[in-house]
């Protein structure tokens, strides 16, 4: 088998929120072997949505694949369908509850900028999901698992639920530099090989000198860290300061801007500046 190295949770601009070409992003990213893309299933017409497969089809290269993957929301939560085969948007409870299937059902971006640490336990199809996108540089810190992630990853493996974690970036209008790197083991580079590995668990997340393994144990320089004091005491920091920076510069931000009569189109560009801060510290 074979290493392959590639990134999740990508947004182009076939989702009305997005900025980025296919061809931007295949660029930008370019020494990925494999990129998810995962656009808005609500963005998408029946002839958007076979655009979208259709060119992430015809600009995947020999060495590096284009997975076109979609995003919607359901029960208050968003849900990335990573499959070969289009989805209907009124047939999403099927797709959630189908028992024999090729595809892959994830819970995108579990801690974004709420304070409730205990609604993702009592999630009602949690036992429905392959995978959780535990860690996203984007609404979390990007040096560090979010502390309420690491307590969900301790609380499903005492329950023995076999959910597999994933790492992703929630690309939207500004490129990120810090990515989560996802290394999965697999014999061939194409769509369903890499489906079927990151179902199975076979891959790991990487960034910088932190590795999560497929079924949640969080390693520093091969030291373990879930039960970690010290580490739980510093991701809690980090977490605190993730969710001040959404609450108090995009929420409140945001509304304070809205208030005062500030246009749609401003607000955004004065949101992609704060990103762009952000992602230079």
């Amino acid at each position: 088998m074979v290493i392959f190295k590639g990134i999740f949770h990508v947004h182009s601009n076939y989702s009305n929120d997005a900025k980025f070409s296919i061809d931007d992003i295949r660029e930008k990213y370019k020494d990925y072997n494999f990129i998810i893309i995962t656009d808005h299933l609500e963005h998408l017409s029946k002839e958007k949505y076979k655009k979208f497969i259709e060119e992430c089809k015809n600009k995947s290269r020999k060495n590096q694949i284009l997975i076109p993957s979609v995003e919607f929301y359901y029960l208050k939560k968003h849900i990335i369908y990573i499959g070969n085969k289009p989805i209907d948007i009124n047939k999403v409870d099927y797709i959630i509850n189908n028992k024999n299937r090729d595809y892959i059902i994830i819970l995108a971006h579990a801690y974004k900028n709420n304070l409730i640490f205990k609604s993702l336990k009592k999630f009602p199809v949690l036992d429905k999901l392959d995978c959780i996108e535990i860690w996203n540089v984007h609404h979390n810190s990007k040096r560090l698992l979010p502390y309420r992630a690491l307590s969900l990853i301790n609380f499903i493996k005492k329950q023995k639920k076999d959910i597999k974690f994933l790492g992703g970036l929630d690309l939207h209008r500004v490129f990120i530099k810090k990515v989560i790197e996802i290394y999965v083991n697999c014999n061939n580079l194409d769509n369903q090989s890499i489906i079927n590995s990151i179902k199975k668990g076979r891959f790991y997340l990487k960034n910088d000198n932190i590795i999560i393994k497929s079924d949640g144990d969080v390693f520093y320089k091969n030291i373990r860290l879930n039960d970690n004091i010290l580490f739980k005491s510093i991701a809690l920091i980090l977490d605190i300061s993730s969710i001040i920076k959404f609450v108090l510069v995009y929420n409140i931000g945001s509304k304070l801007l809205n208030i005062f009569g500030v246009g749609k189109e401003y607000r955004v560009g004065v949101r992609d500046k704060i990103d762009s801060f952000f992602e230079k510290l």
